[in-house]
């Protein structure tokens, strides 16, 4: 109840952005001229151009892939059979606007449920899993991005979230199918899924997985059909492909590329030391040369391959130990925490995926590590959230409304914090923290027997062996 209530306020409160501009468009499209206008139409559509002096420098392209666009058609139906106008005037973009909002907001409390489903499947207590879940629903992090900013994190993150639940429960088929409509939603969940996918090859027979991917193949095949006769058939493959150009090859000059668009991460670190600036200036530094011949940019995207390199033979060489001990959700946070802190060019709200991720922890992590982890990805994305966009709306007066009005407290105080020389190092360094906590934690093997798989007759043992977070004892690597 609480959650709902917070969620249709902020998305009153709510600011107008690109974010939003974008979605707007994408949801007209697909309901005035069908959902395989949205990878076409929006490409000419000049509605972000009030954020560029008038210029149509950005336009509202689609980016993301045939799972996200499913859930852009169905609110393009909503659109065109609820809430249409004659034309799209302020009525119409107010009600879409607020659909999408609402929708993050259900997308959100479903991610709530599977995190209970999850935890509960590792810690094997109902309060502690009730708490856990309700811990991310509430975190403001999630309320921002979801209600206040409008971007659309939480949906993707539902199809992650899904495939985890299936792996935890042995469901191969279901966990591939998943896994591959995590992959064509957008490029944070595609590394995760791409380390859960090589888990599942190093942890299964050969057969078993042979048989259930190919029952995933024909599945997805299906569920493609509309888009391949009326695009392509290699549409979720041209968009990862051009998702991997802009994300990992050369696709932006310095300037339009900076070491981070908000998130917290080493890279601020690596800046301030080397450059001797601090604040924001440190946090949207272009990715001029830094050392060897290579900017910032390209030495991001370096360590970014070899962290993957290394986590995936992980996932391959130890898969089924870490299956059994919870490890593999580790893998699949630092995979997502390599592409948004190691690369370059991360935007705070992107952050959510990790943070959520992180709530899944419980068996794997010690309780102070658990702790630590969940609380400091959780502030720090809420800081960076709130602060970088007040920061970036205050140069927008038609834009900087709701919370993000810069005559409201809360926004010149969080502008003020990310600028900050102060708070940008800590909230850089607890990131940073994070990442090694992580790591060692993944490359630690466990001391004790792994708790057996029916939480029916074995609920008692259970909580003698793996204690939960609420009852005090550290859950996870001892």
């Amino acid at each position: 109840m609480l959650y709902g209530v917070v969620s249709v306020l902020l998305a009153h409160l709510g600011s107008m952005n690109c974010d939003i501009v974008g979605a707007r468009v994408w949801v007209y499209t697909s309901g005035n001229f069908g959902m395989d206008q949205i990878y076409f139409l929006p490409n000419v559509s000049s509605a972000e151009a009030g954020q560029w002096q008038g210029q149509a420098l950005q336009e509202a392209g689609f980016p993301y892939g045939p799972t996200m666009a499913y859930v852009f058609a169905a609110l393009g139906v909503l659109y065109t059979h609820g809430i249409h106008q004659p034309a799209l005037g302020q009525v119409d973009a107010s009600g879409i606007d607020l659909a999408v909002r609402l929708t993050n907001g259900l997308f959100g409390l479903v991610a709530a449920v599977l995190i209970a489903l999850i935890v509960r499947g590792f810690a094997r207590s109902i309060r502690t899993s009730t708490l856990v879940s309700g811990a991310f629903l509430l975190a403001p992090a999630l309320a921002f991005t979801n209600s206040v900013w409008a971007s659309t994190q939480s949906i993707s993150l539902v199809f992650l979230l899904a495939a985890v639940l299936f792996i935890q429960r042995g469901t191969l088929t279901a966990a591939w199918v998943f896994l591959m409509a995590a992959m064509m939603t957008r490029p944070q969940n595609l590394v995760a899924a791409f380390i859960l996918a090589l888990v599942l090859v190093g942890a299964h027979p050969i057969r078993s997985n042979a048989k259930a991917l190919s029952k995933a193949i024909i599945a997805v095949f299906v569920l493609l059909l509309p888009f391949s006769l009326l695009i392509s058939p290699t549409l979720p493959v041209d968009v990862i492909a051009n998702t991997l150009f802009m994300h990992v090859g050369n696709g932006n000059d310095v300037w339009t590329f900076p070491v981070s668009w908000g998130a917290f991460g080493p890279w601020q670190l690596v800046v301030s030391a080397v450059k001797g600036v601090w604040g924001t200036q440190a946090t949207l530094f272009p990715a001029v040369a830094l050392a060897g011949g290579l900017s910032f940019y390209q030495w991001g995207a370096l360590g970014f391959l070899l962290c993957m390199g290394f986590l995936a033979y992980l996932a391959l060489r130890r898969g089924r130990q870490m299956l059994d001990d919870g490890r593999y959700l580790v893998l699949a946070t630092l995979a997502v925490l390599a592409l948004l802190q190691v690369m370059t060019g991360a935007p705070a709200y992107h952050m959510l995926l990790p943070t959520a991720m992180s709530f899944l922890l419980v068996k794997p992590l010690t309780r102070r590590a658990y702790l630590f982890t969940t609380i400091t990805l959780s502030t720090t994305t809420f800081v960076a959230v709130y602060g970088m966009g007040a920061y970036w709306l205050s140069a927008h007066p038609e834009w900087s409304t709701g919370v993000y009005d810069p005559d409201f407290w809360a926004a010149r105080v969080f502008a003020w914090a990310v600028d900050n020389p102060a708070i940008v190092v800590i909230c850089a360094s607890a990131n940073t923290a994070v990442m090694v906590v992580l790591a060692a934690s993944v490359l630690h093997a466990p001391h004790r027997p792994i708790v057996g798989p029916d939480p029916e007759t074995q609920s008692q043992s259970a909580d003698e062996e793996c204690p939960t977070l609420i009852e005090g004892a550290p859950s996870g690597v001892q």
